[in-house]
């Protein structure tokens, strides 16, 4: 029965709506510009259907992402974030990255980066990283590597990279059709990943597989008016063919128009946890 209530949202592809709330494209200066500003705090609290001894789970994440243009061809780009939270360690994400660009459609980015796979995993300095599904956080995070990007005009997007993750080399790529992007690695020491996602304004639908640990994991986003979305996050072991989540939930997205505060209330229920979970995201 659980499994039925799952799929209910895969039928449910209605109209989208973009979500906007993110502080974006603030420049300093003549040749910094900020990309990416964001300050939000996600609040937790899980009720379990057999005892109703609640525990709650609070964290605060602050970042900034940002690109230092030298001139038509150099550049650089930085992101850092902090992660405060109740139940767990302090965390934290950096990243730097040299980018060349090589002609109009071809760019060449150096050091340690999000990937290629990494790119489909929603952004750490925005609200949608801050609350990832469970098959959103299977992505690879950032490594040291070097990125080939192919950008030629349209709704096309090509990129191919060489990292160092997991403690062996990997090879690593993705394409972007519209709306539509297929990613994966395949290590040195033959473990390989793919992922599938689908992005249109509210509506996502993320798929990927792992050959490391032979799990399948699918997460979903369904709008089914201007504000209220429904979600589901889900994974399957075939090696030991069970699942160790399954969730589904509705969001109901607020913002204010007078000041830059966005946020949405969530109930969600795990089948696999037997809790509900009722959320409350604030953010800039």
């Amino acid at each position: 029965m659980a499994r039925i209530i799952l799929c209910l949202p895969l039928i449910l592809l209605l109209g989208f709506t973009n979500v906007n709330g993110q502080i974006t494209d603030t420049k300093v200066g003549e040749n910094l510009l900020f990309t990416r500003l964001y300050a939000g705090v996600n609040s937790n609290i899980q009720v379990p259907i057999d005892s109703l001894e609640t525990t709650n789970e609070v964290s605060f994440r602050i970042g900034a992402e940002a690109i230092w243009t030298l001139n038509q061809t150099f550049s650089f780009k930085s992101l850092g974030a902090v992660q405060a939270n109740s139940a767990r360690p302090t965390g934290s994400i950096a990243t730097f990255e040299f980018i060349t660009k090589i002609s109009k459609t071809l760019q060449l980015n150096i050091g340690l980066l999000p990937g290629p796979v990494t790119k489909l995993r929603p952004n750490p300095i925005s609200w949608q990283g801050h609350t990832e599904l469970y098959a959103q956080t299977r992505l690879v995070g950032t490594e040291p590597g070097v990125v080939l990007k192919f950008n030629p005009k349209g709704k096309f997007y090509l990129s191919y990279g060489l990292f160092k993750q997991n403690g062996t080399w990997a090879s690593l790529s993705r394409i972007q059709i519209g709306n539509l992007g297929l990613a994966g690695f395949y290590q040195t020491n033959r473990e390989y990943f793919a992922v599938m996602d689908y992005t249109k304004g509210r509506f996502r639908m993320v798929t990927n597989y792992s050959s490391q640990f032979d799990e399948m994991a699918w997460g979903l986003f369904v709008p089914v008016s201007g504000k209220i979305v429904l979600y589901s996050d889900a994974n399957y072991f075939f090696d030991s063919k069970e699942s160790t989540v399954l969730r589904l939930g509705i969001r109901h997205h607020y913002a204010n128009e007078k000041i830059p505060i966005r946020g949405f209330f969530a109930l969600q229920y795990d089948f696999e946890g037997r809790y509900f979970t009722t959320q409350l995201m604030i953010h800039i």
